[in-house]
């Protein structure tokens, strides 16, 4: 049996790649896929422009810089209670185990009132510092499946 080195290995001549992968038609194939999911997520988009939604975003806040994202979410939440469609109601939650980990919910009248918050300057600038205290934000806006009022 014959011992290969290890820099023979290491130099050896690339192998020639096949497959599908290199087919000229994965391009325009991959690129159909991505317009059709826009168009999916546009005709959603418009599904619920007049719909109840939450947003909902995930934070989680730069060790020791807590009582500055409180403060900094406190200002966003003021300026939203002057939007001209403000949201029902918008809440920061703190994880019990993790102080480093936050939720906005905002309950939305609709979907169309939820994004006119990128109508105001001062609400972008609000979250932007809170993006700056943060690793990481995660924002999604959700619909309403179903609700149960206990009477």
């Amino acid at each position: 049996m014959a011992n290969t080195s290890t820099i023979e290995t290491l130099t050896a001549p690339p192998l020639e790649a096949t497959g599908p992968a290199n087919e000229p038609w994965l391009g325009e194939l991959e690129s159909d896929i991505a317009a059709e999911q826009q168009r999916a997520a546009a005709a959603n988009a418009l599904r619920l422009i007049n719909e109840p939604v939450y947003t909902h975003v995930t934070w989680r806040v730069k060790p020791g810089r807590h009582a500055e994202f409180i403060a900094a979410w406190n200002v966003l939440g003021d300026l939203f209670a002057k939007l001209p469609q403000p949201p029902i109601e918008v809440t920061l939650i703190r994880r019990a185990d993790d102080e480093s980990v936050f939720h906005s919910i905002g309950s939305w009248r609709s979907l169309a009132d939820a994004q006119a918050v990128s109508d105001s300057a001062a609400a972008i600038d609000a979250v932007a510092r809170l993006s700056e205290l943060c690793s990481e934000g995660e924002p999604a806006v959700y619909e309403v499946v179903r609700r149960v009022t206990p009477q």
